[in-house]
């Protein structure tokens, strides 16, 4: 054999050599590969699983799957119990959240919400923004407002750091609330449970410390009036010695608490002398709750022309608000409906009863005179320690 044929000879054995190794090594890494289906139907199969926490299923080039997408998956015997158990405990609960927001069924957010939201409060991902924001609408449409705050302050705290996440998620509905105050507009500082306010204060509280400094004012006003609801004055007063007030809008907010505490302690007298003149020109979100302060103290005046013009300010708010602001159009509703008992307008009394219950039935307020509720027969009762 010529030198020639003997070095063809060796180098086609040589590249043979390479073809078996580089097939041994594509078969090496299909079997590395993990394979997951996902509930849109598609299957991955030629990524790896690089860890698994609650916020989804992290694959080796960096990007993250939701437990909600995730129909069942194949992963390396070490992480197959793990990855069998989130998606067991919150792949389910997220993808029904991820579907009812999705058809804007917020009453039925709230099972599936409150399920896992203990295990996504502190976390700062998408899928623990969407539980939060999930629970705040479910608590809302389920007349737990008080309840409602803890996880909005979440839900703020997330979108302050993640500017436009709000728009990320599925449905119609977006949180509409300004980062730079803390407020948003479908969730005004106003509340009507004096317990249901005292139990959701340390929740308030937890997420509040969590939030990074400076805060913005806006908190101050949630949980001022929070706990003057309560019945906690002091903690209230401290909060507020700490704002600043820097725009009109907290401004107008700044004196709405203020009238709130006057009402609790008593004096309606300067609720009216600091409201009436001035209501008028606060900014769109702070005029309903100064209508309803002021309407509640006129209610409250021994001046029968003032209980009249008390009545107007409160029925204004269903009339002008009644789609934006469901819980206060209510409780002015509520609180209507007793001072024309008390006036003996018994028509009138029954009007307003009719137009609660039927355009705001799954309101606390339309609970209260419902047929069968204790409070029916004597609507007055226990109202100013729980409307104040």
């Amino acid at each position: 054999m010529t030198c020639t044929g003997f070095y063809r000879r060796c180098t086609s054995k040589w590249i043979e050599g390479i073809v078996v190794l580089v097939a041994l090594g594509s078969a090496v890494a299909a079997q590395a590969a993990d394979r997951i289906v996902l509930r849109n139907l598609k299957i991955l199969t030629d990524r790896t699983v690089s860890g698994l926490d609650e916020d989804g299923v992290r694959l080796d080039d960096g990007s993250v799957l939701g437990w909600d997408e995730v129909e069942k998956g194949k992963v390396a015997d070490s992480q197959q119990a793990d990855f069998d158990r989130y998606l067991t405990e919150v792949g389910e609960p997220l993808y029904r959240i991820r579907q009812r927001l999705s058809v804007g069924d917020y009453r039925g957010l709230l099972p599936h919400a409150e399920a896992i939201y203990a295990r996504y409060a502190d976390r700062d991902s998408p899928a623990a923004y969407m539980v939060a924001q999930a629970l705040m609408w479910a608590r809302l449409a389920s007349g737990r407002r008080e309840e409602s705050l803890d996880p909005y302050l979440r839900c703020l705290e997330y979108v302050r750091r993640h500017p436009g996440a709000e728009n990320a998620l599925p449905g119609q509905r977006h949180l509409a609330c300004d980062p730079a105050t803390g407020l948003a507009k479908e969730l005004l500082p106003v509340w009507f449970d004096e317990q249901a306010a005292g139990k959701a204060i340390p929740a308030a509280f937890a997420a509040i410390t969590r939030m990074r400094k400076p805060r913005p004012d806006g908190v101050n006003i949630y949980f001022a009036t929070l706990a003057l609801t309560a019945g906690q004055v002091d903690s209230a007063n401290r909060v507020l010695s700490a704002m600043t007030a820097t725009t009109p809008e907290l401004g107008n907010l700044r004196e709405i608490v203020e009238s709130q505490r006057d009402m609790q302690a008593g004096r309606a007298d300067q609720v009216i002398q600091r409201l009436s003149p001035r209501w008028a020109g606060y900014d769109e979100s702070s005029k309903p709750v100064a209508l309803y302060w002021l309407g509640t103290a006129r209610t409250r005046s021994a001046d029968v022309s003032q209980r009249q013009a008390g009545l107007l300010d409160l029925l204004r708010i269903p009339a002008i608000y009644g789609t934006s602001q469901p819980d206060l159009a209510a409780a002015a509703l509520y609180r209507s409906m007793q001072v024309l008992s008390e006036l003996k307008d018994l028509r009138g009394s029954v009007a307003v009863r009719k137009e609660l219950l039927e355009k705001y039935p799954h309101t606390s307020f339309a609970e209260r005179v419902a047929p069968g509720a204790s409070s029916e027969a004597a609507p007055d009762s226990g109202a100013d320690k729980e409307t104040p």
